[in-house]
């Protein structure tokens, strides 16, 4: 996500239209690392495998999406702007490679800057399914009564707006940024800033919010297992219509002369006040999520936080010891395969995405599995 990187030859600044030798100082922030030079044909094999695999995996999922109604559900419209978004990286990969782009170039200024926000909009979007997540387990009556298609739309567009307002000014400013005098200062802690706002506060978030919605699931399988377990011993201890328990542990036996008209009223009084507590019961679970939702919706969230950290993880680490430590950019102090390794490692999100889907969710995998060994009932 960050467009933090190594700095360019010069020799190559000179041959690219629009571009001169620098007659400051060394560029602080340069292009994306995948403009590394990767031009073996293993490398480039290699990419093309791995941008296929991402753009398969996510097409297979749109697809099941769209041929079962079933998945078109209010917490699955998420997973949908994450497919779309995955989808979009996958192809970019595979321009981006083959571009070879460089920063000198104003097409590859935006193309960078487009590339770098999608990968934002799938971070971003995994923080506002953690947020919606906290609202249904804090809030599950406020949360269930405002989900509609409109609020699910509005709150797929915060990742792309915001995404977007951060990375194309950095794509158009950052990377032609240098630090001669002391009056660009402020420029150089903006464009730092702006990379480690975009991976590192998303980290935060996410994190909070998570750890915060497994206590309160916890807390929450720990009263219904004492209520459970309240319910049975209350139960057993239960008097008979006939017999009961008197306090000095014997028996005592209840009159069976009761009139058949007063038995029918006791029973038709239990059964009124059973129905109502039913109907209660009934009028509250209408307007809370069903726990089997609930618990599909939170087991993605788990999986597919599980392969953001996998995948974002090294390059957040990389964000923060460069932003502290630049040397270790300016003077090239790391191999161009760690830099592209670290870099490139951020897409495996993009492949690692659909099958926290088809782990997390049953319909997903069946219905996979039916497009593959019987697609004709799909037809």
């Amino acid at each position: 996500m960050s467009s933090i990187n190594f700095p360019i030859n010069n020799a190559l600044d000179e041959d690219l239209p629009g571009t001169g030798k620098p007659d400051g100082p060394p560029r602080f922030n340069v292009p994306d690392m995948l403009g590394a030079p990767l031009q073996s044909v293993a490398s480039a094999i290699l990419i093309i495998v791995y941008a296929s695999l991402i753009i398969t995996s996510n097409m297979v999922m749109l697809v099941a999406y769209v041929i079962e109604k079933r998945l078109q559900t209010y917490n699955n419209s998420f997973i949908i702007n994450l497919i779309l978004t995955d989808l979009m990286v996958g192809f970019l990969l595979i321009v981006l490679f083959v571009s070879n782009c460089h920063p000198g170039v104003f097409w590859c200024k935006i193309f960078l800057g487009i590339n770098d926000g999608v990968l934002s909009v799938s971070v971003i979007t995994i923080v506002v399914i953690c947020v919606d997540r906290y609202q249904a387990i804090y809030q599950p009556i406020k949360h269930f009564t405002s989900r509609s298609k409109t609020k699910a739309y509005l709150l797929n567009a915060i990742p792309w707006v915001v995404a977007f307002i951060f990375w194309l000014p950095f794509a158009f400013f950052g990377f032609d940024a240098s630090t001669p005098t002391d009056g660009d200062r402020l420029i150089r802690i903006l464009l730092l800033s702006l990379p480690v706002m975009m991976t590192i506060l998303p980290l935060v978030i996410i994190t909070v919010l998570y750890a915060r919605i497994l206590n309160k699931i916890r807390n929450s399988l720990g009263a219904q297992h004492l209520k459970d377990k309240f319910d049975i011993k209350s139960s057993g201890c239960e008097e008979g219509p006939n017999t009961g328990t008197s306090s000095n542990g014997g028996s005592k036996l209840v009159p069976h002369h009761q009139s058949k008209d007063e038995s029918k009223i006791a029973m038709k009084s239990t059964d009124v006040q059973q129905t109502g507590q039913n109907k209660k019961s009934k009028r509250k679970r209408e307007y809370r999520e069903s726990d089997t939702s609930a618990r599909k919706a939170t087991r993605s969230l788990s999986f597919i936080i599980i392969s953001f950290l996998v995948s974002w993880m090294p390059h957040v680490i990389f964000v923060i010891v460069t932003s502290s430590d630049q040397s270790i950019l300016l003077e090239r102090k790391l191999p161009d395969v760690v830099l592209a390794f670290i870099s490139t490692i951020r897409f495996t999100n993009s492949f690692l995405n659909p099958v926290s889907y088809a782990v997390a969710q049953p319909l997903f995998r069946r219905t996979v599995a039916g497009m593959i060994c019987n697609p004709k009932q799909y037809c």
